[in-house]
């Protein structure tokens, strides 16, 4: 029993090493967004007091350089969270729109509770406003795993990455991998059943 756990060990291990090489060599080699006719903004933590975490800011800071270069459609996305003081998409929307944003132009997506609905929750609104080539803004580690579940969603998407800071890259990757680990075992596993 013991070697089988041990067994069991090295092969996890050994796929949490695969998996972030996919991740680290994905997000390096994402082709530029051109062409887009809209940003889906993925939503991240906003703290008790109301302000918006730092990975969150480098996001919304990448869309709104990315809309004055092109100014689109934005869906934010994102429910209210434990210990979240309102939802991540209306305080995205709120930021943008204080930072220049039409407002006319953000719409705030509020009832996704992962990424898999954000995307497709936020694409169901630019289908009905007419939109088809949305660009996915979302930190570079996790943007890979946005892009594959819009293509699994059928969704062309394209992406647009938002820079991590580095005291933080062993963390968010290592979440990430668990996140990939996840995603496949339903994709792949638990959906078969």
């Amino acid at each position: 029993m013991r070697k089988l756990l041990f067994f069991l060990f090295k092969l996890f291990i050994i796929a949490c090493i695969i998996i972030l090489g996919y991740i680290v060599f994905k997000e390096k080699t994402i082709t530029p967004a051109k062409d887009f006719d809209s940003l889906i903004v993925l939503g991240d933590h906003v703290k008790e007091v109301g302000s918006l975490s730092n990975q969150l800011l480098l996001r919304l800071t990448r869309t709104l350089e990315a809309y004055m270069q092109n100014q689109c459609l934005i869906v934010t996305t994102g429910s209210r969270g434990e210990n979240e003081p309102v939802e991540e998409g209306i305080a995205m929307r709120d930021w943008l729109v204080k930072s220049g944003v039409n407002p006319n132009d953000v719409v705030a997506e509020t009832n996704s509770k992962s990424t898999i609905e954000n995307i497709k929750f936020a694409n169901q609104i630019l289908v009905s406003r007419g939109k088809s080539k949305p660009a996915i803004v979302t930190s570079d580690y996790h943007l890979p795993r946005a892009l594959q579940i819009a293509k699994d969603l059928s969704i062309n998407a394209q992406g647009i990455p938002s820079p991590t800071k580095s005291e933080y890259w062993l963390k968010n990757h290592s979440r990430e991998v668990l996140s990939w680990g996840k995603y496949l075992l339903n994709k792949y596993v638990l959906s078969q059943k």
